[in-house]
Order: structure tokens, then sequence, then C-alpha cells
């Protein structure tokens, strides 16, 4: 392990940050495409072909991280250690989620409504009452086992927002945790937190335990964030990297449908986990040799794993679970064969979406309500949904107006309202 010296000076954005979360926001909206319009029922080898996009959780977990990364990146001036700071940093952050947030749930009651004028039949019903309203607003929905309220049916991804904002309004406490006995230390408690929680959700599924169970995910974000703002680097020999990212990764997939779903989700959100980490890496050199033989016991890793797995039960056919490790064996193998970081692959793979990354908030909370609405619109019509793909040019430039002038405009003109309130009560 290499550790250099604070940068004093950090950039105000990292740029493979901004690129993975743009990648994850248009990921996360193919995903949906796919599952809304059901695109891979209309032909015969659909489901194969679009089979790549059946992961969007898992695009999901990786905002996770995202997120806690760029809240510390952001933070490691910020005074909070003061009541005033805290409150400043609970400012920018309503700034930040609330207008954008306000617009998408106003959207999906709007499209349900005219759904509803025009007498089309939708497959999702949003017409919630005061009580449903007032648990979405307060951020207090999710879609999993023991929520307290399931959200907007047209907007489902909202789910993730009841999790991240409990993460935000926590954040002073990590922080001053950090500041007092060091980061690893603080994440380490989250980490054992997070498993607490699991713990109690599989005695008993809660809305607690599902938001909690995954705070190690958003601290690991702040962890490296940490690591990012001091220029540490770590060295560990790529042949023990691969092989435990593989046996993660295997695990993960062949107990979907066997264990708790919140025990899957952590295993998940684990190897997303190590992925990331490659980013701190300096894989050492390795001789040719060594790394055909380490691509071998990956080889040999990638049969075992299917032979034990043939009577493991599965979400979908087995041959997709086949194919994950298939998939994910032959590319480990031709990164150590290659002596390639997979990091460079991430990043060869992100870097077209650094755009995107400017609008992924909107693009992530307003896609769902106008693709429902238009597959809602197709079905009434006649017409076949694979034309759905096509209200992503109308999502698209929604989501650029929203981040670009909307929230621009939004907050600068709360800036000035809290200007003005902070001088007449002075």
């Amino acid at each position: 392990m290499n550790v250099g010296q604070t940068n004093s000076h950090p950039l105000k954005r990292v740029l493979l940050v901004e690129c993975a979360r743009g990648a994850a926001a248009v990921y996360v909206c193919l995903h949906h495409v796919s599952t809304i319009g059901q695109l891979g029922a209309l032909s015969m080898f659909g489901k194969y072909f679009l089979y790549p996009f059946s992961f969007g959780t898992q695009a999901v977990f990786l905002f996770f991280f995202l997120s806690g990364f760029s809240i510390h990146y952001s933070s490691h001036k910020r005074p909070l250690a003061t009541f005033g700071g805290i409150g400043h940093y609970y400012y920018l952050r309503f700034r930040r989620i609330y207008p954008i947030f306000l617009i998408a749930v106003g959207l999906s009651i709007i499209l349900y409504a005219f759904t509803n004028f025009l007498g089309i039949v939708s497959t999702t019903r949003c017409l919630p009452s005061g009580r449903d309203l007032s648990f979405v607003l307060f951020f207090l929905s999710d879609t999993r086992n023991g929520s307290w309220h399931s959200g907007l049916a047209n907007d489902p991804a909202l789910w993730s927002l009841s999790y991240e904002i409990p993460y935000y309004l926590v954040y002073p406490v990590f922080w001053k945790c950090c500041k007092r006995f060091g980061i690893e230390r603080a994440f380490a408690v989250s980490l054992l937190g997070s498993g607490a929680f699991i713990l109690a959700d599989c005695v008993q599924a809660n809305h607690i335990s599902n938001i909690f169970s995954l705070y190690w995910t958003w601290t690991c974000g702040a962890l490296m964030a940490e690591w990012k703002m001091t220029d540490k680097r770590f060295t560990p020999s790529p042949v023990v990297y691969y092989y435990v990212l593989f046996l993660c990764y295997a695990v993960s997939q062949s107990v979907e449908a066997s264990v708790n779903s919140i025990i899957n989700s952590n295993l998940r959100a684990l190897y997303i986990g190590i992925l990331i980490f490659s980013t701190f890496i300096n894989f050492p050199p390795m001789v040719l040799s060594k790394r055909l033989l380490a691509a071998g016991g990956i080889v040999i890793l990638l049969l075992v794993s299917i032979l034990i797995t043939r009577t493991v039960p599965t979400e979908g056919r087995h041959i997709f679970l086949d194919s994950r490790f298939i998939f994910a064996g032959s590319l480990i193998a031709l990164l150590l064969v290659t002596g390639t970081n997979v990091a460079s692959v991430c990043n060869i793979l992100a870097k077209p979406f650094l755009k995107t990354g400017a609008i992924s908030y909107a693009l992530y909370v307003v896609h769902m309500p106008i693709l429902y609405f238009m597959a809602d619109i197709l079905r009434h019509t006649g017409n076949s949904l694979y034309w759905l793909p096509f209200a992503l040019l109308l999502i698209f430039p929604l989501a650029w107006w929203l981040e670009i002038k909307f929230q621009a405009r939004v907050a600068g003109w709360l800036d000035l309202t809290r200007a003005k309130l902070a001088g007449v009560f002075q």
C-alpha cells in the first residue's frame, strides 16, 4: 500500500465519477425501456439480446457508492462541526434534490391523469391520496418487503431516494466520527451497523433495515473519496484480486433465488465495490507464464462454478446464470493474460457518458413516468412497443432542461430568498 500526502486542492469534480454516474443513469433508462416495453418478448431471441440490460438494481447500488464519494469529496472543507455548517449542508442537499424531485412527482400524477382523460386504461395507476403523497414527499416509500409505502406506481425508481436521503441526513455524524476516529474506523462501524440491520431484516423485513443494510455502500464511497484526496494506492497481487472478484461475483449471482433479498442485494453491492476498488490499485508486473497460469485457474473456477450450480434455483432460465459465469470468467482470464487492470476497461466504457453525468439525476427520476405513459399510448393505439425507445428522444432533452436551466434558476431563487430571510432575522 502506498500512501501519498493529502491533496489540499482537490479537483471540484472527478471525471471518472461523473462518467460513471452518467453511464449508470443511461443504463437504468435502457433497462426500464426493455422491461416496461417487454421488448424481450416481442421476438424469438429478444430476451437473449436484451438480457445484458437486466441489471438495473446493480446500477442503483453503483449510485450509492458514487453518492457517498461525491458528498464526502465535496465536504472535506465544510464546517460540519457547527450548527451553521450543518444547516448549510442540509440546505444545499435540499436545493439539489427537492425541486427536480417535485417535478418528477408532479409529472407522474399529471401523466396518469392525462391518460385517464384520454380514456386509456393504464397499467400503472397513479392517483395518490393525501396520505400516499405524504409518504412519497417525505421519502418514506420503498418497493421492497417491509416497506411502509410502495410509492408511485409509475415512478418506482424513486425508491432509491428513500435510501439516499437518510444517508445524507446522518452524514454530519459520520463526518464527525471521521474527524475524531479516522475514516477507516468510522467506515468499520458503519459496516458493523449495516451487518446488524441485515440480521434484523432476516428476522423481520422492515423499512429501516432495508435502508441501513446498504448504508455501508455509501460510506464505502466516502472512504474511497478520502483515498482519492490523499492519493492512496494499493498494490495487491492481481491473482488474489481477480480471484476474489470472480468468487464474489459467482456467489452473488448463484444465490439470487435462494437467500433473503437483502443478503443478495448486499452480495451484489459487494462485487460492485470490489470492482470500484480497482481504480485505487497498481498491479505489480507478472511474467507471462504466471499470468497464463493464473488465467487457467480462473477457467477452472469457472468450470467448478458451473458444475456446482447445476441444481441451484435461479431467477429465469439457468442458461442465463451460466452465461454470466462464462462472461465474467472469460473477461477476467483475458485481463490476467494481458496484465490489464479492470479499471481501465471500466474507464473506457464510462468515458463516453461524461455529458450525461451532468443530467443523471433528472434523467433517473423522470424517465419512468414518461415511459409508462408512452407504453400506454402505444398499446391503446395498437402500435408495437418497439417504438418505445423513441421516448428517450423526449426524456433526454427534458432531463437536460431540468438540470441545466430549471435547476440553475430555482437554485438562484432559493439562494436569493434565503439571503433576504437571513437579513430579516439578523
